[in-house]
């Protein structure tokens, strides 16, 4: 008897390599924008990279680019980047410029130009893609690392180093998966910071990737961000990521009466809890509630974003003629603890200021994003993170923005929202 075994396999050449540049695409690129998220977040690791990292970052990005415009299917294809694009250049040579840069300054500003150019091409399913990418990567180096905090609280052994960013003026405890702040050193449970100079940074970058992906809140890798903001004890977070839930759930068309009504519950209930546990003396009170009340003269306690040499500078800068182009901030002179958008600024004027709003309404129109209510809710969290930080075209608050705007729920999931409740 005689067998006969007649199997064709046809291997598509052209289609496996197309797949496999597309990956080779995505990598570069991925690889890129996590370079420049970490090199704005400033982990101990990329300190000696902070003068340089935007080139490292580009270089990534521009072979990626290259790459795909190989192709015959791009990655980077959409159009209406003109615009943004000038407006970013224009706004990035203005602080350059009015900061007193030295060549290399400039010359730093065709790196970042490569970045944003491919953000503003990339296309948009992609762009979702990519969030989901870097969320779970994220997540997924965030669990080892509350891990090794957890197990140093209850009392394991943990290795470290003594750090410090001079520039910056921070020291630590560097158990390398995690840092403690040598000022919260004495703390029972010293704030949670991971790797990174400090809680109000995570929490918020936790926040802007946790807006990417309102609906999804219950995957394991947002689980994690949930409970990695919790652990900063960062008032700018606590109060952001609220902020972020409602008008997500506005923008994607849901009643959120509701939902207000139950977090002020939560908030309140939390409050009182903790203005009676131990007396008040606790986390929760000493770090969110209490920078909640208004001081003697009028202030609210946790606007304490500057200190009080530079408030009365600044003070003094708005009604001088400095205020179009700013004045030259300095460590030495106004010490450790500045930020916010007084420190913007001061820094960089009011032309500056102006240019960069520009830019995000340029964004606003160029991305084409029809439903309203998601433009209306990336500008508001703009402003906020803006008015915190400072530091609107840095890649840790931009990109999760952008890409919020972009891949944000469109009009036709919001009227099919609203079908689905007229139906009921």
């Amino acid at each position: 008897m005689r067998w006969k075994f007649n199997i064709k396999s046809k291997v598509d050449t052209k289609r496996l390599f197309f797949v496999r540049k597309l990956s080779i695409v995505r990598l570069f690129f991925y690889i890129g924008l996590t370079i420049a998220i970490l090199g704005a977040m400033q982990p101990w690791f990329m300190w000696p990279f902070a003068a340089y990292y935007t080139l490292i970052a580009a270089t990534f990005v521009f072979f990626s680019f290259l790459i795909d415009n190989g192709q015959q299917t791009h990655l980077f294809r959409r159009e209406g980047f003109v615009i943004p694009i000038v407006l970013f250049f224009l706004s990035t040579f203005v602080m350059r410029l009015v900061n007193k840069n030295n060549i290399i300054g400039f010359i730093s500003i065709s790196f970042d130009l490569i970045i944003y150019y491919s953000l503003l091409r990339l296309d948009k399913e992609e762009m979702r893609h990519m969030m989901d990418c870097l969320t779970k990567l994220l997540a997924a180096f965030l669990v080892i690392s509350i891990l090794g905090w957890v197990l140093y609280l209850i009392g394991f052994p943990s290795p470290y180093i003594d750090s410090a960013n001079d520039d910056l003026g921070y020291s630590y405890e560097n158990h390398f998966i995690f840092m403690i702040d040598d000022r919260w050193d004495a703390m029972i449970i010293p704030r949670f910071n991971s790797i990174f100079l400090e809680p109000g940074h995570l929490g918020t970058l936790t926040s802007l990737f946790l807006m990417n992906q309102l609906g999804k809140w219950k995957k394991w890798y947002n689980i994690v961000l949930l409970i990695t903001t919790l652990l900063t004890f960062s008032l700018a977070a606590y109060v952001l990521l609220p902020i972020i839930a409602l008008m997500g759930a506005w923008a994607k068309g849901k009643r959120i009466i509701i939902a207000i009504i139950s977090i002020i519950v939560v908030i309140v209930s939390i409050g009182i809890g903790a203005l009676f546990y131990n007396d008040g003396d606790n986390l929760v009170n000493n770090l969110i509630m209490a920078r909640l009340e208004i001081s003697d003269d009028g202030k609210l306690e946790g606007d304490n974003r500057v200190t009080d040499s530079f408030d009365a500078e600044y003070q003094s800068f708005l009604s001088s003629s400095d205020l179009l182009t700013g004045r030259e901030y300095s460590m030495e002179k106004f010490g450790f603890g500045n930020s916010g958008y007084r420190v913007f600024l001061y820094d960089n004027g009011l032309i500056a200021l102006l240019l960069v709003a520009l830019f995000y309404l340029s964004l606003a129109v160029s991305s084409r994003q029809q439903n309203k209510r998601v433009i209306l809710t990336m500008l508001t969290v703009t402003l906020l993170t803006f008015i915190i930080r400072s530091a609107p075209l840095a890649y840790n608050y931009f990109i999760p923005l952008y890409a919020f705007l972009c891949t944000g729920f469109s009009s036709h999931e919001v009227d099919k929202q609203l079908f689905q409740k007229e139906d009921s």
